[in-house]
């Protein structure tokens, strides 16, 4: 009598297609954790504001590990007038800071201004955007997705300051947008990191993080790649099956 064991077909293709997903995500995410590309995505529903003289910007969202090489992905909305993130040093640190802006339809025209501010009363830093036209951009493989260069500077961070980002719209025809706050610090990944690395990897290749659109075709192109990945699956499944 010929007996089977194991998980039904549909079920063990199931399975390996899960199993594809997960290497294939691991190797797009394979970048950012072979440098310590730590992502941070922006947290929707605060409403970034100014505030007092003691505390500037009072929703500002924290940075907990702002030493280490990052990339803030968020989104300056139509109705607001600023994002803020917060973050303090346990030592004197220098790192460079570079705004980043997708190069997608539409967003050739927003040129965020970025600039560090310190409890301490230091002199503000601000980054703005260059003005070159055309604008210097690059692929970056762990988002799927070239960037426009914005301001960038090397700056030095002491301990005792409580620091702020703020990223405001500038002065050029668009006045919100999607945008990418890049911070070259050491490369250091945890075991976490790379497991929220990979929970992000959606939000970022869909490119509607901090609340805004999806980008342009990345559906189409996630679609394709279900479809390779499923189409993997049942080759392996059939293979296997045929043994």
């Amino acid at each position: 009598m010929h007996r089977t064991t194991g998980l039904p077909g549909h079920a063990r293709g199931a399975s390996l297609a899960g199993a594809w997903s997960v290497v294939f995500a691991v190797m797009l995410a394979w970048p950012a954790i072979a440098f310590a590309h730590v992502p941070i995505l922006e947290q929707t529903g605060r409403p970034d504001a100014r505030g007092t003289a003691s505390t500037p910007f009072p929703s500002a969202q924290v940075i907990e590990s702002p030493t280490k090489s990052l990339a803030i992905y968020g989104y300056l909305a139509s109705d607001e007038d600023l994002d803020a993130y917060t973050f303090a040093v346990a030592a004197e640190t220098s790192l460079t800071l570079e705004m980043l802006v997708p190069a997608r339809a539409g967003l050739a025209d927003f040129r965020p201004t970025l600039t560090l501010l310190s409890s301490a009363a230091d002199q503000p830093i601000v980054l703005p955007d260059s003005g070159a036209d055309p604008r210097a951009s690059f692929y970056e493989p762990f988002s799927i997705s070239d960037f426009y260069r914005g301001g960038s500077a090397l700056v030095t961070l002491l301990p005792g300051r409580r620091y702020f980002l703020v990223v405001e719209p500038g002065s050029a025809a668009r006045h919100d947008g999607a945008y990418t706050i890049g911070v070259s610090g050491g490369e250091q990944f945890t075991a976490g990191e790379t497991w929220s690395t990979l929970l992000a990897l959606p939000t970022i290749w869909l490119g509607d993080w901090g609340g805004g659109p999806v980008r342009p075709g990345a559906l189409v192109v996630l679609g394709v790649l279900a479809a390779l990945l499923a189409a993997a699956a049942l080759v392996t499944a059939r293979r296997r099956h045929r043994r």
